[in-house]
């Protein structure tokens, strides 16, 4: 295997810095549908995700955070059924796995084919 070393990447009018890229780009994400069964749409660095219950996934890394204590995003869209999503979260985090959970606007948990997260921080 090859190894390639820079310091700077230029796309002919504006240079950063490679740490500027490793650092700061998402280290996974996923895109899923959960309304009737768990199914990942497109991701990186995910091995799989699991359907807790009813508007909690469980979505497992391939490669682990250094940590628990990483940033992680999430959204949810509108169902098919016309349902909105009032309120996304995360729950639980360990190095190698965050729990996606989704509410709808009267309060009680739901399932949306629309969901996004993505993490930022080290990997181990």
């Amino acid at each position: 295997m090859s190894t390639l070393e820079v310091s700077n990447l230029n796309d002919g009018t504006t240079t950063v810095a490679t740490t500027f890229v490793t650092n700061g780009s998402a280290k996974a994400y996923v895109s899923f549908d959960n309304v009737s069964t768990a199914t990942i749409e497109a991701s990186l660095n995910v091995s799989s995700i699991t359907d807790a219950a009813v508007g909690e996934t469980q979505v497992n890394l391939t490669s682990n955070m250094s940590s628990a204590t990483y940033c992680i995003t999430a959204c949810a869209g509108r169902t098919t059924s016309g349902g909105s999503p009032a309120a996304q979260w995360i729950y639980g985090p360990t190095a190698s796995k965050w729990q996606h959970e989704t509410m709808a606007n009267g309060g009680s948990y739901m399932d949306a084919d629309n969901n996004y997260s993505a993490a930022l921080g080290d990997l181990a």
